[in-house]
């Protein structure tokens, strides 16, 4: 857009840009506003022609400079395994472009008013540039080191353990509602603990240090069915390694209806006493899930 001043007749006044036509209005008295196509970049040259009759004209021809762009700051940073999206504050109608240090372009997209997605990693120094034409302003930014993988939960789940952005605050929410809240360390480990939460569930999980974010939605998937096995049980054996595919839910051992042994399962192997049992003994292994998923395997007592 310009603006244009007329203290003569109504004359049309026709509009060029680097000899190609822009636009053309008839002017009133006083100030007209001239929209154009596109914002003007340095370089060009703008012509108006304000004609009353083809032998009364006036030109004026121009080249279009620019001053150097005086803001340039990230405000939000959103990272992942492979990419960041910057929120930037910059001024209107500039150039927006990313490079390594040593000027290697990254493929870049606007995602949004202001942001911008660059195929980058954790750590990597990014170099963004602010342009008018030649004059530029650039901010070296590094972006934080940071294991970001994906998030997965079950509705057999009741902690996460994971790797995040470093001293980070970590949240997990459905809707609006904080379910889960935590820190993670110098090196971005944290435990994250809740109530089991439903298949299908869509929960939002975020960590926030200063700036910087790792931000995701997760649907919550149905955990899988429960498998159970041991090894050969003698007479002798008062302990037993139990295998499951799980690393959670409650291992229950019963001969007949009573019950030998009760323990949580924290890991793929449990090991659960059963003390002595006689030879010939059957003995129920039971695994039970926090959904209420189940298996069992029965085994003789050599």
């Amino acid at each position: 857009m310009g603006v244009v001043q007329n203290d003569k007749l109504d004359p049309v006044l026709a509009v060029s840009r680097d000899g190609r036509a822009e636009s053309a209005k008839r002017l009133t008295k006083g100030l007209n506003v001239i929209n154009l196509k596109e914002p003007l970049r340095e370089g060009q040259t703008i012509k108006l022609v304000a004609s009353f009759l083809p032998e009364f004209t006036k030109t004026l021809e121009k080249k279009v400079t620019s001053d150097t762009p005086k803001v340039l700051t990230v405000k939000d940073v959103l990272l992942t395994s492979s990419s960041a999206t910057f929120t930037l504050a910059h001024d209107p109608n500039t150039d927006i472009y990313f490079t390594t240090s040593s000027g290697t372009s990254f493929y870049s997209r606007v995602v949004g008013t202001n942001r911008y997605r660059i195929s980058a990693k954790p750590g990597t120094t990014v170099v963004i540039h602010s342009a008018y034409g030649s004059k530029k302003k650039k901010l070296t930014y590094k972006l934080p080191s940071a294991t970001i993988p994906s998030v997965t939960l079950t509705d057999e789940q009741t902690k996460r353990v994971g790797k995040t952005l470093p001293n980070a605050t970590v949240t997990l929410k459905n809707g609006s509602k904080v379910i889960a809240t935590t820190k993670s360390n110098a090196i971005g480990s944290y435990t994250l603990t809740f109530s089991r939460p439903r298949a299908g569930t869509k929960l939002y999980f975020e960590a926030k240090s200063g700036i910087h974010r790792d931000a995701k939605s997760v649907i919550v998937k149905s955990g899988v069915r429960p498998t159970i096995s041991t090894g050969t049980i003698r007479s002798t054996t008062k302990s037993v390694a139990v295998s499951t595919n799980v690393p959670y839910g409650t291992l229950y051992v019963y001969n007949g209806s009573r019950l030998v042994a009760k323990k949580s399962i924290g890991s793929t192997t449990t090991n659960v006493y059963i003390g002595s049992q006689r030879r010939g003994t059957k003995l129920t292994f039971k695994v039970v899930t926090p959904a209420n998923r189940t298996n069992q395997t029965t085994k003789s007592v050599y």
